[in-house]
């Protein structure tokens, strides 16, 4: 299967009057598999981007011009005739968080290192959500910075995991010192790696003789 550009044009006798036509045939065969693989490729990073709640930016320092990916914006909950503006995301940063994000992001920012930031946002929908942004510099040859390129990632679940995962830790220290049952802790191979104060003195024993 050949994918071919037909363009015709009539021809015209000296009266004017259409007496036929001509007719340019390419061949755009490879030219339209190449925008094919664009495409897939394109439909692929944002299934990826989705999949890892990470969107991406792209930071015109000279004009100012802001490139937003479909997954940034349903990260806050923003539609897609909501202008990709630096303006339009500090909007929906928690009021608590803004002067972190102004450093780094706000009008007199100098963009002089990259960024690595951990925030809050609030969403269009009013869920607050912890996002965290990786900015890279790019300069050019007499090293003026010329765009901010990076990615912001939802890691909400994350930080409630590791939230849940100290809490129980805590919660086993505490009832591990003073719980009334005894306790203890072994190694895959069975040997005592520690016991609680009510198995030393349900044995008479310290912590060490056990």
């Amino acid at each position: 299967i050949v994918d071919l550009d037909v363009t015709v044009q009539p021809v015209r006798n000296r009266n004017g009057n259409v007496v036929g036509g001509a007719a340019v045939c390419r061949d755009v065969t490879d030219r339209r598999e190449l925008a094919r693989q664009a495409e897939d490729e394109h439909r692929q990073l944002e299934e990826a981007q989705q999949i890892a709640m990470i969107g991406s930016f792209d930071l015109d320092n000279r004009s100012g011009g802001l490139r937003w990916s479909r997954e940034l914006r349903r990260l806050a909950g923003l539609r897609d005739d909501v202008p990709a503006s630096v303006r339009s995301w500090y909007e929906r940063v928690h009021p608590a968080d803004r002067d972190v994000f102004r450093r780094h992001f706000g009008r007199d920012a100098p963009y002089d290192q990259d960024v690595d930031i951990t925030y809050r946002i609030e969403r269009t929908d009013g869920a607050e959500r912890w996002v965290h942004t990786l900015g890279r510099v790019i300069r050019d040859d007499a090293g003026a910075v010329v765009r901010v390129v990076g990615s912001t990632q939802d890691i909400t679940e994350r930080l409630l995991a590791e939230e849940a995962r100290r809490l129980a830790e805590h919660q086993f220290s505490v009832a591990f010192e003073i719980g009334s049952v005894g306790m203890g802790i072994l190694d895959l191979d069975r040997r005592i790696l520690q016991v609680n104060p009510t198995v030393c003195r349900m044995l008479g024993r310290k912590p060490h003789e056990v």
